[in-house]
């Protein structure tokens, strides 16, 4: 737990995370809401029309601006960023509280950062919003080391691992389960490979009958995907569950014996590592920071992005070595560890402490 008096001191800024709010980066906060003795918020997004995104944001400088003047005690402006609009919000934002000399903590989760990066016409803005902060929390080495070869000072950027609930494990066998049990949680999309993993199943549904289950968890584009199921068939072997969160996404977990991300970008993909706290084997692209937490034949596989054939083969390789899929979850088991609250926690309080020294 993060005491009154630590709390007290920090800010946090960020998307809506309450209110059955979806989205990685929003279950991150939930996490972070429970272990804060007294969390300081404010939202500068929540998912809905353009006009009232408009009104929060607004409402959020206006609020930051007062705390400001007036909450003397409040020493860190912990930001919550992906990229796109995302980064550039919290950059306006970022520059009110170096006005008022405020420590700044950007902590970035969306995996598209690079990309967005690399396509942007105002590089400069970016890394001088980078540049501004004193603490850039990212969530794996590769991003570490990405943000290094910017330009970024090394000695600010600290690796935190994203937190997770501990699991609330059932136990129980499915003896008259399909022996592959395929879970996809996530943003029905096709950035996230969904339609890739479908589609694979599509093509190769009378191998795959009563010995493959796909049960998919996601928002977006759910008109399309239960067009492809119905059009194609494949209801046996496919069910799409809806968003999923509480005891139904818990169930599912329990079930579920591989889990399975086949997403073109990613940082650190929450689901993952959820699906790794309930013991499950993955199968991910090599996209991210995932390569940090799924090591090949050992708690799952990695394949390429956008690959029809890589994803057939990796579903092939656990239903001729079914074996494997209980040894590369018990390894899962062991790896997601340091991503429990007490380990996540301690780490957080050093970054805080450390601004807290500097600004005696």
């Amino acid at each position: 737990m993060i005491n009154k008096k630590l709390s007290n001191k920090v800010l946090m800024i960020g998307v809506n995370y309450k209110k059955n709010a979806k989205g990685g980066m929003a279950s991150v906060i939930q996490n972070y809401d429970k272990i804060f003795e007294h969390l300081q918020y404010i939202t500068t997004w929540a998912d809905s029309n353009l006009l009232y995104k408009i009104l929060i944001f607004i409402k959020a400088y206006v609020c930051l601006f007062f705390i400001l003047v007036f909450r003397k005690k409040i020493k860190i402006l912990h930001f919550h960023s992906a990229s796109n609009s995302s980064f550039k919000r919290i950059s306006l934002l970022i520059k009110l509280g170096n006005l008022f000399n405020k420590k700044i903590i950007i902590h970035i989760h969306g995996g598209g950062f690079i990309e967005f990066y690399n396509s942007s016409r105002n590089k400069c803005n970016i890394l001088r919003a980078l540049n501004s902060c004193h603490r850039l929390i990212v969530l794996s080495n590769n991003w570490q080391n990405w943000f290094v070869s910017l330009g970024i000072d090394e000695t600010k950027i600290y690796v935190l691992n994203n937190i997770i609930n501990y699991p609330v494990l059932d136990n129980k066998t499915h003896i008259y389960a399909p022996k592959i049990r395929l879970l996809f949680l996530g943003n029905i999309i096709k950035q996230k490979g969904i339609f890739d993993l479908v589609q694979t199943i599509i093509e190769n549904k009378s191998k795959y009958k009563d010995i493959v289950s796909l049960k998919i968890g996601g928002d977006k584009e759910i008109y399309k995907l239960n067009n492809i199921i119905k059009n194609n068939h494949i209801q046996n072997i496919i069910q799409y569950k809806g968003w999923v969160t509480g005891t139904k996404k818990i169930n599912l977990l329990n079930w579920c014996n591989i889990f399975i991300l086949p997403s073109y970008m990613e940082a650190m993909p929450i689901s993952i590592l959820e699906a790794m706290s309930y013991n499950c084997c993955i199968i991910a692209t090599k996209v991210g920071g995932i390569p940090d937490i799924v090591i090949p034949h050992k708690n799952g596989l990695l394949i390429a992005p956008q690959s029809k054939n890589k994803i057939e083969m990796a579903i092939d390789f656990f239903i001729n070595n079914p074996e494997l899929i209980d040894k590369y979850g018990q390894t899962s088991k062991e790896i997601i560890k340091n991503y429990y609250p007490d380990i996540v926690i301690n780490k957080l309080k050093n970054i805080y402490y450390d601004l807290l020294k500097e600004d005696k």
